[in-house]
């Protein structure tokens, strides 16, 4: 962990819940924001608020080694395809932080909303 504030990777931060989490994240100050983008150009609206940004393509693990660096916390964000499960596995698998996960959090909160 980074001697400052704790670096927290959002991963998906172009989509919605991505985006969420990144609005309801950015006033807090003990935390340090990192947005993880596929492009250049995706970056440039996050740069512009003063979020720090990092190149990640969940199909290329080439990626995954400079995104990673001095991260101290992820936020992964994907959907629940063999393919989507598979990349969520090689991100981890890449990191050295301790691991906690909570499955499906979003989805229920989605199915919640819906049956009613």
């Amino acid at each position: 962990m980074s001697a400052q504030k704790p670096r927290i990777l959002i991963t998906g931060a172009t989509g919605q819940v991505g985006q969420k989490t990144i609005s309801f994240l950015q006033n807090n100050d003990s935390i340090e924001i990192v947005a993880a983008v596929r492009s250049a150009a995706k970056a440039q609206a996050f740069q512009d608020k003063g979020i720090a940004t990092v190149i990640l393509d969940f199909d290329n693990e080439a990626t995954y080694t400079d995104a990673l660096k001095d991260i101290d916390r992820i936020f992964i964000v994907t959907g629940y395809t063999v393919d989507m499960l598979r990349q969520s596995k090689a991100l981890l698998d890449a990191t050295q932080l301790p691991v906690g996960i909570i499955s499906r959090l979003w989805r229920q909160h989605w199915r919640e909303r819906n049956i009613r």
